[in-house]
């Protein structure tokens, strides 16, 4: 309005600053800010506008806690700096923690941290074992070791109610007087005895009669042959000389034509091992050399064994050149000894090297029959290194008695 403007002219309803919280620590965080309060709109009358003018209502201006005591003394303090940090890097820390967890090595016992990603996989420990990551094997053993048995069934799980329920659950029956009851009674016995006895007297009868069959041929039929036979030498004795005859053990027909002279066995063994070091590769010759000697010892001891993984130990870096009968021999080596070693705990040691060799074998190329023979075997000798792990956890617990 350009003409007179002090006439007419409004006044706007101006914004009230932040009210801060009694807070004394970092107080710019918290704070409200209130709603807009408006005082009195005055018309836009100049002439005695007190007479022309209207009140809004009013709001309060700060927003008052409930606080009526020393409000100075209710204040949050937010951490510092650097411990917010070492919190969050907690928070982080359980979280990459849940990622993972904690895999122990069965040959040395040594625990390797590993993704949840790995398990399946197989991997190699620092000492040469070389085993299949499982998610929580040790607290399946430890559950199986010591036969832990479940919870007992609730009322719920065998009736299939509740144990508190109001009603019963059976149904009230009509009453039935004493002396009915004792006459039923009698007449049910009465008729059911003479068919009891029937059958009682029927399965004895039926259970003489083999027994009768059994001694008869077992015990007098041997004896009367017996007695026969020794009649007829006497008599054929007495009708051709004086002499006795004396009773001549049956001969056995002998099979030595059949048998293979033990030189000959000699050298087709020394022939097959000559051949199986031929198909090895030429860095598993020492081990070879180690696995014959090792066959003349019927029980196998933990320095037997230890020299024979030390061999392997030392070939660590020719792993990678393993070949498919490499593999296959290494198992039935493994397993080998597995069967001829002093106690459970190395012969569990032994079988989960012999499926460790057969796990292996699984990632050569190789044919279907192949793979699933391997495949077998890796299972077999790992249930079998598991079974030997809880027999020699129950001896170590019988020693410790």
């Amino acid at each position: 309005i350009a003409a007179l403007p002090e006439i007419y002219s409004i006044e706007t309803p101006v914004r009230r600053p932040k009210i801060t919280l009694p807070i004394a620590a970092i107080p710019e965080t918290y704070w409200i800010e209130p709603p807009i309060e408006q005082a009195v709109l005055p018309l836009p009358i100049v002439a005695s506008p007190e007479f022309y003018s209207i009140e809004l209502p009013a709001r309060r201006s700060v927003v008052a806690l409930p606080i009526v005591a020393f409000p100075a003394v209710y204040q949050i303090d937010l951490p510092s700096g650097d411990q917010h940090a070492e919190e969050q890097e907690a928070v982080d820390l359980v979280a990459e923690d849940s990622d993972q967890f904690t895999v122990a090595c069965p040959g040395c016992k040594n625990e390797y941290t590993v993704p949840r990603d790995a398990i399946g996989e197989s991997a190699e420990c620092e000492c040469g074992f070389v085993f299949q990551i499982k998610d929580n094997v040790d607290a399946i053993d430890t559950a199986l070791s010591f036969d832990l048995v479940p919870f007992p069934p609730i009322v719920k799980d065998r009736t299939g109610e509740r144990a508190n329920q109001p009603s019963p659950n059976a149904k009230e029956s009509t009453p039935v007087e004493l002396a009915e009851t004792v006459r039923n009674r009698d007449q049910g016995s009465d008729s059911e005895e003479p068919s009891w006895l029937w059958v009682r007297y029927m399965a004895s009868t039926l259970a003489v009669i083999p027994i009768a069959v059994l001694i008869f041929w077992g015990v007098l039929q041997p004896r009367a042959y017996r007695v026969a036979w020794e009649a007829a030498l006497e008599r054929f004795a007495a009708q051709e000389s004086t002499e006795v005859i004396p009773t001549v053990a049956p001969v056995v027909p002998s099979s030595s034509a059949n048998v293979v002279p033990a030189e000959e066995i000699e050298l087709a063994s020394a022939e097959s091992r000559e051949q199986t070091q031929r198909e090895l590769s030429e860095f598993l010759l020492p081990v070879a050399k180690i696995a014959i000697e090792l066959r003349d010892q019927p029980r196998l001891d933990r320095p037997a064994l230890k020299r024979f993984s030390g061999v392997i130990e030392s070939l660590r870096d020719r792993h990678q050149d393993l070949t498919e009968r490499d593999l296959l021999w290494l198992g039935e080596q493994w397993s080998s000894l597995g069967e001829r070693a002093m106690n459970a705990d190395l012969a569990s040691r032994c079988y989960y090297q012999a499926s460790s060799a057969y796990s292996l074998l699984l990632t050569v190329d190789q044919t279907d029959v192949s793979k699933a023979f391997a495949e077998e075997q890796h299972q077999l000798l790992f249930e079998r290194s598991r079974e030997q792990q809880r027999i020699a956890l129950i001896e170590s617990g019988r020693q410790i008695r």
